[in-house]
């Protein structure tokens, strides 16, 4: 390859498209005993999943708990 080819080349994040996987990467700091608590209930699933996926119930959650205190909830048309 010459001087003038690799004065050319860029990095592959400018050439490939970006590859969205949905996630982002973060870094956050949890008591160490939750940590500990969340590891052993993983069952081999990751705890980083399982964090997650308690997070998103709690969201859930809070929505739920919002649309009840806003009134936009009707019971009826849920047949309850």
């Amino acid at each position: 390859m010459t001087v003038a080819q690799l004065a050319e080349l860029r990095p592959l994040r400018e050439v490939l498209p970006a590859i969205s996987t949905g996630k982002t990467r973060i870094t956050i700091m949890l008591d160490d005993d939750v940590l500990q608590a969340y590891k052993a209930r993983a069952s081999g699933r990751g705890y980083q999943t399982l964090i997650n996926e308690t997070l998103r119930r709690a969201l859930a959650t809070d929505d739920l708990k919002e649309a009840l205190r806003e009134g936009k909830l009707n019971f009826v048309a849920l047949g309850l």
